[in-house]
């Protein structure tokens, strides 16, 4: 009996310890449409060759939209709109990092961005991005990282309305 409220104790400590280590992080799946009307997906490219969507840390206070939407403009900085025509729906990537410990929420967005430039990151001292691509399905599917093809997936899914 004894060791039941201790295994219950245990568990309640270690959920506890995971929700204060855990990281939740944030972003936006930027969709633009070509020519011939087929997705387009925004794409950063690191300095270490490290590709991914535009998102970072939710701060205290934020919720996962705001977040998306911060960590979006510091890291494209563009002028216009961001739009949600295909809804506020959104979906989290696995658990990932060193400890498995951080977790990505992305929305699916639409930009009514007229100049793109990559945000200057001040505490790294450098920007925080490379270069930035608009970039089809496969060729996107190709350069991001494993843990976020999923995300693609399901916002190429969305954009043509298979979901």
């Amino acid at each position: 009996m004894g060791e039941k409220k201790t295994d219950e104790k245990l568990k309640r400590a270690l959920d506890f310890l995971e929700e204060e280590t855990q990281s939740i992080t944030a972003g936006l799946v930027l969709i633009s449409m070509d020519a011939h009307q087929q997705p387009l997906f925004l794409v950063l490219e690191r300095n270490d060759d490290d590709c991914a969507f535009p998102g970072g840390r939710v701060n205290t206070g934020e919720t996962l939209l705001e977040a998306a939407m911060r960590e979006t403009r510091e890291e494209v900085h563009g002028t216009g709109e961001i739009d949600f025509p295909w809804g506020m729906e959104s979906i989290k990537t696995k658990y990932y990092g060193k400890q498995n410990l951080k977790q990505g929420v992305y929305f699916l967005a639409r930009p009514e961005l007229i100049d793109i430039t990559i945000g200057f990151n001040f505490s790294k001292g450098r920007p925080e991005h490379q270069h930035y691509h608009w970039l089809p399905y496969t060729e996107a599917r190709g350069m991001i990282k494993n843990r976020l093809q999923p995300i693609l997936d399901w916002a190429n899914d969305k954009v043509k309305g298979d979901d």
